[in-house]
């Protein structure tokens, strides 16, 4: 049975992380094409790590994954058990330790690096007797990492503006330069390119709360200007149509597409 569950943060780390979540499935079959929400990821394998088709790579055990702006498609090497932190979008660069912008489109390997202690996380993890009550464990290991820092409050009034979905331009003192530069440390991507990620992601969302809308009328709830132009959003972010998508979508990607955005 595919086992998928979200998990929200105690308020001490509410303001980095967007959730935590669990995902399981015992015999994982096909492709999994894993669609962007603009929240990098830090991800704990427990189960047969999955190999990306790209280079024909396997995962790390832990991982963080950075920004998508294009296709991530995962191969199953064997059951699939693992935990996802999702940060908010501007939440992870304490984390990381360095710029975000870094990170986009990679899986930097954090097992084994030897000074942050997520080899011991993992064995604690894989150690539970019920591997879903792993949330206290996370949480204790993120409050080292960034229990007291601070996120930039330029970058997140800007975040929030996009995410509450205002077109209304942020005041702040700084160059158009400046903010960018900041953005992108912090976010990982553009403000234009940002809005975009979260453009398409919304259609997702639409797909979750309306399941009878046509393809068409969720281009144009979203935002876009017709059908063809989030046909090439899908073909930029994901490598397929929406009726590919949709037509392979059983397992992990069809859980994080169909998650709260």
């Amino acid at each position: 049975m595919v086992v998928y569950r979200e998990f929200f943060p105690t308020k001490s780390l509410a303001k980095f992380v967007y959730c935590y979540w669990y995902f399981e499935d015992p015999k994982p079959v096909g492709t999994e094409t894993i669609v962007p929400d603009a929240r990098p990821e830090f991800v704990i394998h427990l189960g047969s790590p999955f190999v990306e088709l790209k280079n024909e790579r396997q995962q790390s055990r832990a991982f963080f994954a950075g920004q998508l702006t294009e296709p991530l498609m995962l191969r199953p090497t064997g059951p699939v058990s693992f935990w996802g932190v999702r940060f908010r979008p501007d939440g992870s660069r304490l984390f990381l330790g360095d710029s975000v912008f870094e990170a986009t489109n990679k899986r930097i390997d954090l097992f084994g690096a030897k000074d942050r202690g997520v080899a011991e996380l993992w064995g604690r993890l894989d150690s539970l007797p019920k591997r879903t009550d792993g949330v206290q464990l996370i949480e204790e290991y993120l409050k080292l990492w960034i229990g007291r820092g601070d996120y930039d409050p330029v970058v997140r009034a800007a975040v929030d503006s996009v995410l509450e979905d205002h077109a209304a331009v942020i005041e702040h003192a700084l160059t158009d330069r400046q903010f960018q530069r900041r953005f992108k440390k912090e976010v990982g991507v553009s403000l234009r390119t940002f809005r975009r990620i979260r453009r398409f992601r919304s259609v997702f969302d639409r797909m979750r709360r309306f399941e009878n809308e046509t393809w068409v009328s969720r281009a144009l709830e979203a935002g876009y200007f017709d059908q063809p132009q989030l046909v090439r959003d899908f073909n930029q972010f994901l490598g397929i149509s929406p009726t590919e998508w949709i037509e392979q979508q059983d397992g992990l990607g069809k859980a994080l597409g169909n998650s709260k955005g």
